[in-house]
């Protein structure tokens, strides 16, 4: 029984009767057809032969037949179906259209999904299922619609089932178990075979003419629908083409017909060399074909040496040539093959396809089959081979594997004949050293000389030159020391490994400080080049260093780097020294100090009370100042010329500094201000400047306390007391001050001691007044004996509207002349929360 929510009912052109009307037959081609759901229509199972993707296409529209179960009649060739709920049988054509031949005794009770019509085209058999377990097997004969009824235990509930076509075998799917079964129809028994994987979903099967069974459902979880081929010993399914989602109620296809596929062996090879075709025909007619001819024509430069095996008789000719030719074969039922030998010619490398027929099939049949390649799903497409020319004499290989790893070196994709260097003939050699390993190989019209280095190293592994200067910062006519820091963490020493490096011009080679990798030191053609040959690399981390001398150098940078060669090429064959105060791989760069020419000029400005500093610390580090000091710096606080003698290099050299002022400019203002807590102050700064440039610009602690940062006139409120720091400058000199912004934080809070409430307009009220910015929390007045006579809450000061009137809560009765007590909790702007009391005359 299809599960519910895969069905969707299939209306079918219903063509109604008293006798059968002449209907068009199916052309038996391997074709596979059936109900669409949930369109209602009668359609083709296709497979594109751009991709391989399968897809049900719609042929018509049908009536409003319900049909579950279908099957494909040798005899007729046309297609049969049983309604699912009206028991009634019907008969489709390949135009689509049905012709209902009457009711058969099956029960009404039950659904009928599955079905398909033995090899002799006498029996339809389907299954009758109630609540999702089959009943009975139903066999209906096509020819009185008779019903035998064969009852069905054990759970199962078959979605479709197929006659193998040789064989006669009924195979089903069981949706109840996932599974394919075989089913032996004397007695009814069912043989269960694996289990689908999870993400696979069979709706429907089907039988090709060459015996092989396949399933049509969905994959992926309901991602893609999908082709399955199914194993005919395991019932394992294997997806073979995948396309859209299509949901089937069944499929129905002839497989008594012929399938005709061909293969090539080897699939790569090279000229010169033989290749095996063998040509797989399956014939499930039931009978003899007679009177068939083979043709096969192969790509120019096949030539057909020998026909290994032919059990169809017949004339065969074309040998030597490159077309095959068998005439008047006999085809027996059952699958069988061709098999032919062909040696290639020496053709150019590349793809080559090629594709035969057989013809004088039956008309039923469609009269030809063309051969369909063996590897691939797409129907009747070419099948290829390979040819693999070697157009290079010689071939150059580099392996790399992890100390401890075997390496498999594979030399067939280069020849057949095949000699390595250590007496092995296997196109796969396995090595455990590092080495060249190297063979000839003979491939028929060509000889290729093939050399694999094979390299191996701890993983991870390094091999890395660091290169340092020592000094890095030099003076013309002075030593450096090339100092590299060699590491070889590669698990293996490193041997015949050649260290070069060229000098700047103007730098020259005094001799090899330290050299723990041996070696030769070789003369090269250019002074500038140092050579060390034949070095070895042992494991871990040693140091190579190369005195130099700088020569009459132009102060400036001066970049260096070094090379070593001869590693491995799967190591790459060759490292750069690297600058290690740098996060890349560079060069390693020296600097050269001292003045360019003899005598150096060089202008600076100072300004008014300020101080300059003279450095003549980057073109020496000697000097000797006109003064007889010899520190690098001279402090000076006037313009003037002054002279340093820089005493290093290769001949003492002159600085001279010309030192002139700088246009002045004075800022004057208050250095102190005082405020109350909560009040501003704005700054009135005067700025003395002979230029038209001005540039202004204030530090605080907390920006926010002033108005602006880049103006004279800035304000300043802040609530703590705080230090603001005044620049002006123009385009050479610049003057501050420092300005101390002191906040006297007094909480300054007044209360009348007596007051009149007598409503005449003057002193009328009870108030507190500050100039402090604060908030009252609560305000209470007390009479003399204790109680709260007037209380308030949030309110300002310097308000009458939140003072006392005089009276009890300001609303009640005037209350007696007489002192009276208060208290008030202020809050300030800074936070502080502080409690105030006293006491009060009220007059009348």
């Amino acid at each position: 029984m299809k599960n519910a929510w895969a069905k969707v009912l299939i209306v079918l052109q219903l063509v109604c009767f008293s006798g059968l009307a002449a209907q068009t037959p199916f052309t038996c081609d391997g074709t596979v057809y059936g109900i669409i759901q949930p369109t209602n229509q009668f359609g083709q199972l296709v497979i594109n032969p751009a991709n391989g993707s399968a897809d049900m296409v719609p042929i018509s529209s049908m009536g409003n037949v319900q049909i579950y179960a279908l099957g494909y009649r040798i005899t007729d060739n046309l297609i049969y179906g049983v309604g699912r709920n009206d028991q009634r049988l019907y008969q489709i054509d390949a135009l689509g259209t049905v012709v209902d031949l009457g009711s058969v005794a099956l029960n009404p009770a039950y659904n009928y999904d599955a079905g398909d019509i033995d090899n002799t085209g006498q029996f339809f058999y389907t299954t009758g299922s109630l609540n999702g377990v089959d009943q009975h097997l139903a066999r209906i004969d096509l020819t009185d619609r008779s019903v035998t009824l064969l009852p069905v235990a054990g759970g199962v509930n078959l979605q479709d089932m197929a006659f193998h076509p040789y064989t006669n075998k009924l195979w089903g799917y069981d949706y109840n178990n996932r599974s394919f079964l075989s089913i032996n129809l004397s007695p009814l028994t069912y043989t269960g075979y694996n289990v689908t994987l999870p993400e696979n979903d069979i709706q429907a099967c089907y039988f090709n003419a060459g015996g092989q069974l396949y399933g049509f459902g969905r994959s992926a979880f309901g991602v893609a629908g999908a082709i399955f081929s199914i194993s005919n010993d395991f019932g394992i399914e294997t997806r073979r083409s995948t396309g859209p989602v299509a949901f089937v109620t069944d499929l129905a296809g002839c497989p008594y017909g012929l399938d005709l596929k061909a293969k090539g062996f080897p699939r790569i090879l090279f000229p010169c060399e033989e290749v095996t075709y063998t040509y797989y025909v399956g014939n499930g007619a039931g009978q003899n074909l007679t009177n068939l001819d083979f043709e096969y024509d192969f790509p120019t430069g096949f030539n057909i040496q020998l026909v290994l095996r032919n059990p169809y008789g017949g004339t065969v000719t074309g040998v030597g040539s490159d077309l095959l030719r068998i005439t008047n074969m006999t085809v027996d039922p059952g699958l069988d093959s061709i098999i032919v030998r062909i040696l290639l010619g020496d053709i150019p490398g590349g793809r080559y396809r090629s594709q035969g027929r057989i013809t004088n099939l039956p008309t039923r049949m469609g009269s030809q089959r063309r051969t369909d390649d063996f590897y691939t799903f797409t129907p009747a497409d070419s099948t290829y081979i390979d040819v693999n020319r070697i157009d290079e004499d010689s071939i150059f290989v580099n392996r790399f594997s992890c100390l401890g790893n075997t390496v498999s070196i594979d030399a067939s994709e280069y020849g057949a004949n095949i000699v390595w260097n250590t007496g092995s003939t296997a196109p796969i050699l396995t090595v455990t050293e590092e080495g060249l390993y190297y063979l000839n190989v003979n491939s028929g019209c060509q000889d290729v000389y093939v050399e694999f280095d094979v390299s191996y190293a701890s993983c991870p592994y390094t091999l890395e030159m660091r290169h340092q200067m020592v000094p890095q910062e030099v003076l013309p006519c002075s030593e450096v020391l090339y100092r590299y820091y060699i590491e070889n963490s590669s698990g293996l020493p490193r041997r015949n490994i050649t260290f070069s490096n060229t000098l700047p011009a103007g730098v020259s080679l005094l001799g090899i400080v330290t050299n723990p990798f041996g070696g030769n030191l070789v003369d090269d053609p250019d002074p500038q080049v140092v050579r060390i040959a034949n070095m070895t690399l042992p494991l871990g981390i040693d140091t190579l260093e190369i005195l130099v001398e700088v020569g009459d150098l132009p102060p400036g940078s001066y970049p260096n780097q070094a090379r070593m060669e001869g590693f491995p090429r799967a190591l790459g064959p060759f490292r750069v020294s690297d600058d290690p105060l740098t996060q890349r791989v560079d060069s390693t760069i020296m600097t050269v100090l001292g003045v360019p020419t003899d005598s150096f000029y060089v202008d600076q400005i100072i300004c008014a009370r300020a101080e300059l500093d003279l450095n003549a610390a980057p073109y020496g580090r000697n000097f000797l100042w006109e003064d007889g000091s010899r520190d690098s710096v001279l402090t000076i606080i006037e313009p003037g010329n002054y002279a340093v003698t820089i005493l290093d290099g290769c001949e003492p050299s002159y600085v001279f500094f010309n030192v002139t002022e700088g246009t002045p400019i004075n800022l004057t203002v208050e250095d102190e201000v005082t405020v109350f807590l909560g009040e501003s102050h704005q700054f009135s700064p005067l700025v003395n400047n002979q230029s038209d440039s001005l540039l202004v610009s204030w530090v605080a602690a907390v920006d926010s306390t002033l108005s602006c940062l880049d103006c004279l006139a800035a304000t300043a409120r802040s609530l703590t007391t705080t230090t603001y720091v005044l620049k002006v400058a123009n385009e050479v000199c610049t003057d501050s001050t420092v300005i101390h912004f002191i906040v006297d934080n007094t909480r300054r809070v007044y209360a009348p001691n007596v007051f009149s409430a007598n409503r005449d307009g003057v002193n009328d009220y009870f108030f507190l007044q500050s100039p402090d910015f604060g908030r009252i929390r609560l305000l209470r007045v007390y009479n003399r004996w204790g109680s709260v006579i007037f209380s308030t809450t949030s309110s300002e000061m310097n308000f009458t509207s939140s003072g006392w009137n005089g009276r009890a809560n300001n609303t009640g009765k005037p209350l007696e002349p007489g002192v009276y007590l208060w208290q008030a909790e202020i809050e300030f702007l800074d936070g502080l929360v502080e409690t105030f009391s006293g006491d009060v005359l009220l007059l009348r």
